[in-house]
C-alpha cells in the first residue's frame, strides 16, 4: 500500500511524475484481500533505507525521449536512476526484518 501523487504533462503527448509515500507491506494471510489496518508496516524506516527521513520514491514516466523539461529537473536536482520494487522491497523487508514485524503487530 502506498499514497501516490501524480502529475501529467498538457504539453507532452505522454509524460508523467508521480511520488510515491507512505510504503506499506504486510503478509497476506489467505486468500482474502481485506487487510488488517493494525498490520501495515512501513518499509521506508530509515534503517532499511538508510536515511535520516521516511522516502519518497519518484517515478518519471514518458514515451521514447524524456521532455526537455524533466532532463532539466534531473539535471538541477543531481538525481541518480535507480531501480526500485515496491512489491521486492516490501517482500525483502518482510523476510529480513522480521523484529520490525514483530514491534509493528504489537503496536
Amino acid at each position: 500500500e502506498y499514497e501516490r501523487e501524480a502529475y501529467v504533462s498538457d504539453i507532452d503527448s505522454y509524460a508523467r511524475l508521480t511520488f510515491n509515500r507512505n510504503i506499506q507491506v504486510q503478509p497476506a494471510l489467505g486468500l482474502s484481500l481485506e487487510a488488517d489496518p493494525r498490520r501495515w508496516r512501513d518499509v521506508d524506516h530509515t534503517l532499511r533505507t538508510r536515511t535520516s527521513e521516511p522516502m519518497a520514491v519518484l517515478e518519471l514516466k514518458f514515451e521514447r525521449r524524456a521532455p526537455s523539461w524533466m532532463v532539466a529537473l534531473v539535471s538541477r536536482l543531481e538525481l541518480q536512476r535507480l531501480s526500485f520494487s515496491k512489491y521486492c522491497y516490501g517482500l525483502s523487508d518482510e523476510m529480513e526484518l522480521p523484529a520490525f514485524r514483530t514491534a509493528a503487530v504489537g503496536a
